[in-house]
């Protein structure tokens, strides 16, 4: 009702910002403004009055006036809520009344959401969500039938409740908090559900903290059936109604040797055989048989087993590659080979690519410790991110003195992790892969012969002898690739290169062993 009257009190003024008294009185009061307009942070403003005697003013409880010879100053305070507000300040002059028409425009509505966004897991829940708002009158609606929610403004809250998601796709919902005339919205992604799932599937590059990171990140706890990472068995617990264990047999230097999705029973892993084929699929898996299926991106071979008198059953997953289709390169991994550049310029070059100098293995200057002569040559080593195809992890360099016949860079070395992309194994034996030869001959490199570990190859064009040495140190496969890359000043030196790198490892720190270097 108050409101009603400020209302009608307002329009009055417009219509009579000047009036007179009463038929016996000729006072009269005029204002220079009809009406004031004002923001939420208020302020203050100046009319002029004109009168035929003495005037006074008065405004409401959020307006007030201030008398200033013929003048009137009109101070707003903030409004501090969403809604608009009017009022009126009057003036009087005797019998003589004149209304001066006051508005200011409210807050526009605010609200602090926290979270302001839902990532859900695939299982029925709810989740209370911190609604700060400039008006206690907020709402909120969902745009999905399996988002419930209720607002409680009095304790600036807000209930999300969820239903179970029993599909297999993730699905969203948008929340959308109206405070005033501006609404928030809150963005809800809810996962497919966890039904049929995969291992760690990065197998070659598995660990045993890369395992527990993957599984406990989905929600996986330890099983303690098969709980020992000091000697790579890793199981867990998963929150799949379908596979509900997780297992994995890790070694340290061939990855996730085999891993394991065990089954609720036989029974359900027959009952959903079809549909979990399709799932497979979907994931990239291409039928071989019935029971064995193989992803060619992640080199992964999948084989079912279903074993109906012990009511178990397990999906096997292990690294797989068939048969002459081995990978290589897309581009030959050359080192840097600016042939007679001086130690500053391979500095500049590596501390450009972010890499780092190896202290351990570094050595510049000092003396041979079995010829007790000064070195002729200095050794740079650079730590790199291990982050191309080749997983780099070391480049190393070969610095001639200059009171050497030919002084600067003569040798050039790559450390490579991912050996699948040059070797494969040959009866215990890593062998040179026939698509790396290939990009070899395509390189204009010709093969020359195999000795001490290492195959060597001859460019002709480039003038350089090409070294690979071999991975399979103790007759394992899977630890690094040496590519050394040397000027060759005649084609003789080709076949007849007598300096051993990993002597020159060996100078760099006389702690030096091979297992060092795989660290």
């Amino acid at each position: 009702m108050k409101k009603i009257l400020i209302a009608m009190l307002a329009i009055a003024g417009v219509l009579f910002a000047t009036s007179c008294g009463n038929d016996d009185d000729d006072t009269m009061v005029t204002l220079s403004e009809k009406s004031l307009k004002f923001t939420t942070t208020g302020g203050e403003k100046t009319i002029a009055v004109t009168a035929d005697e003495e005037w006074t003013a008065a405004g409401t409880d959020w307006i007030e006036t201030t008398k200033n010879g013929e003048n009137l100053i009109v101070k707003v305070r903030p409004n501090n809520t969403i809604y608009p507000r009017e009022g009126a300040v009057t003036v009087n002059a005797g019998s003589a009344v004149a209304l001066l028409k006051v508005t200011q425009e409210g807050l526009k509505g605010n609200a602090t959401i926290t979270p302001d966004k839902l990532d859900i897991q695939d299982k029925a829940g709810k989740v209370v969500i911190e609604i700060l708002a400039n008006d206690e009158n907020w709402t909120a609606v969902s745009d999905v039938p399996w988002l419930t929610v209720t607002a409680k403004p009095q304790k600036a809250e807000l209930l999300v409740e969820y239903a179970k998601n029993e599909e297999d796709d993730i699905r969203k919902g948008v929340i959308t908090v109206t405070v005033g005339d501006v609404d928030k919205v809150i963005n809800v992604t809810q996962e497919a559900r966890f039904f049929y799932i995969l291992p760690y599937t990065d197998l070659k590059g598995g660990t045993v903290e890369l395992v527990q990171k993957f599984e406990e990140n989905r929600g996986g706890t330890p099983d303690a059936d098969f709980w020992q990472p000091a000697m790579g068995y890793v199981g867990y617990l998963t929150r799949s109604e379908m596979f509900p264990k997780a297992r994995y047999i890790i070694t340290q230097d061939k990855g996730i040797k085999l891993a394991g999705m065990l089954a609720k029973d036989a029974k359900t892993m027959k009952a959903n055989l079809s549909e979990f084929t399709e799932f497979l699929e979907k994931s990239g898996f291409k039928k071989i048989s019935d029971a064995e299926f193989y992803n060619e991106k992640l080199s992964i071979k999948a084989e079912i087993s279903i074993d109906e008198a012990r009511d178990t059953a397990i999906v096997l997953y292990k690294f797989y590659k068939p048969a002459g289709d081995q990978p290589t390169f897309k581009q030959f991994p050359y080192p840097y080979m600016e042939w007679g550049v001086k130690k500053d310029k391979i500095d500049t070059y590596e501390a450009d690519k972010g890499n780092t100098v190896n202290e351990q293995f570094t050595r510049i200057g000092g003396t041979n410790q079995n010829t007790g002569k000064p070195y002729t040559y200095d050794f740079l080593a650079f730590d790199a991110d291990a982050k191309d195809e080749a997983q780099t992890s070391m480049h190393l360099y070969v610095v001639e003195h200059d009171d050497q016949e030919a002084p600067g860079l003569s040798e050039s070395a790559l450390l490579m992790k991912n050996t699948e992309l040059a070797f494969e194994k040959d009866n215990d034996e890593a062998v040179l892969t026939k698509e790396f030869k290939e990009l070899c001959k395509k390189e204009g490199f010709e093969y020359i012969k195999a000795a001490q570990g290492f195959f060597f190859f001859k460019n002709e064009a480039k003038k350089v002898v090409l070294m690979i040495g071999r991975p399979d140190y103790g007759g394992e496969i899977g630890q690094v690739i040496h590519m050394i890359i040397y000027k060759a000043s005649e084609e003789a030196a080709a076949y007849n290169y007598t300096t051993n790198f990993a002597e020159k490892f060996k100078s760099a720190k006389t702690t030096y062993t091979v297992e060092d270097l795989m660290k």
